[in-house]
């Protein structure tokens, strides 16, 4: 099923954006996935944004680098999706619980990290294309209902592909999600 280059596929995931090098994918191999599709997604934002290390695999460094950025945006609209489409957090609480959530990735998931937490933080708030995020967020949204709802979703494999540019249809729940991310990410990279 097609939704908005959102695709089932084979047991495998096949990633595209535009921002990418040219006939370049981002494939994950067939064997049992560690990760979800839609973490997959953000490192592709991340690619799209254009200005912050977005794949993992070039050097320590580098890939510590664009694990954070992508659980940046990912957990990021992982707590606006719990907010809009499952009620289970309150907006006021979004940043609080991203910010906890950045914090342990560097002191602990990620340690030694190459940066410290501010550091880190102050780095994606940034160079952050908000207005991009915002823009492809329904994507995400789109692809982490399916995840939430059918937990063998990812085993069928996701074939995803979009522009930069794209400007994603999105329901009228999607809009409201659409709507919070802007606004907390408007605040978040002012803090």
């Amino acid at each position: 099923m097609l939704v908005h280059g959102l695709e089932s596929r084979s047991s495998a995931h096949a990633m595209r954006c535009d921002a990418m090098k040219k006939n370049t994918h981002m494939r994950v191999p067939l064997r049992p996935i560690a990760t979800e599709p839609s973490h997959d997604l953000s490192h592709l934002f991340v690619a799209a944004n254009g200005s912050l290390p977005w794949a993992p695999g070039r050097g320590v460094v580098n890939s510590q680098l664009a694990e954070y950025n992508a659980v940046f945006v990912e957990y990021l609209l992982h707590v606006v999706y719990s907010h809009v489409y499952l009620d289970n957090i309150p907006e006021s609480d979004i940043i609080e619980n991203h910010k906890s959530h950045m914090n342990w990735f560097v002191a602990t998931h990620y340690a030694p990290f190459p940066l410290q937490v501010d550091q880190a933080f102050k780095t994606i708030a940034i160079h952050l294309d908000r207005q991009l995020i915002v823009r492809l967020s329904p994507l995400f949204f789109h692809l982490h209902e399916r995840e939430y709802n059918d937990r063998s979703f990812k085993s069928n494999g996701v074939r995803i592909e979009f522009t930069s540019a794209e400007v994603p249809v999105a329901s009228i729940v999607c809009s409201r999600a659409v709507e919070v991310v802007r606004r907390v990410l408007s605040k978040l990279c002012h803090l």
